[in-house]
């Protein structure tokens, strides 16, 4: 049956193993399906008005290439689920968030180009060791979290976008920050508590903070 112009759906909590047939939902703007089974991430391309979508705390393993999202998303919420492979190919260009807190990712090394218009990016308490140098980090990033997870080195070949506002690295197994890598100069919020780090020492000084 047709949805008329309903714009906001909450399915939490409801034992949902599978989502398919979205037809019908066009003036959909906001979908949450937190506390589900759902192990595939569902085709919601045909959700043309679809801002912010929501699947956390379901039993996602993978985010791979095969699907596909809708122009006009731009929150993804995929926190609590058991992803450990993440491969942003399928995600859209207009995409401003994405939230994957609390999953199994072990790296962050995305083949292709992340989304131009991408201002956060949360990976909070995953099993990452590594954040690769060699991502492009979109232009307008604003806010990096890496808390809580694996990784001893915070390489300074790294290109922090100088609209970076927000790095939190903290909870990790850092030893040192070293000097060479160069903050952005709007950066508001550096957050390195709970590492092994004796000595800090930046190459330029925070004027923002």
């Amino acid at each position: 049956t047709g949805s008329g112009g309903m714009q906001l759906i909450f399915l939490y909590n409801m034992g949902i193993n599978e989502l398919e047939i979205l037809n019908g939902f066009e003036y959909c703007q906001y979908m949450y399906l937190t506390g589900n089974n759902i192990s595939k991430m569902p085709d919601i391309s045909t959700l043309s008005s679809l801002n912010g979508f929501a699947l956390n705390r379901n039993n996602l393993t993978d985010f791979v290439n095969d699907i596909s999202l809708p122009e006009s998303l731009r929150s993804l919420s995929l926190d609590y689920n058991r992803i450990v492979n993440f491969d942003p190919t399928g995600l859209n260009d207009g995409l401003e968030a994405i939230f994957l807190n609390n999953n199994s990712i072990e790296t962050f090394n995305p083949s292709i180009k992340l989304p131009s218009n991408l201002k956060s990016i949360h990976l909070y308490n995953n099993n990452i060791e590594v954040f690769d140098p060699n991502i492009p980090l979109p232009d307008g990033l604003t806010s990096l979290w890496l808390n809580v997870n694996k990784i001893s080195v915070f390489d300074p070949s790294i290109a922090l976008p100088s609209s970076l506002e927000e790095l939190q690295i903290g909870s990790n197994l850092l030893t040192n920050f070293n000097p060479s890598i160069p903050m952005p100069s709007n950066l508001l919020k550096l957050e390195l508590s709970h590492n092994q780090i004796t000595k800090f020492e930046p190459v330029n000084p925070i004027t923002s903070l």
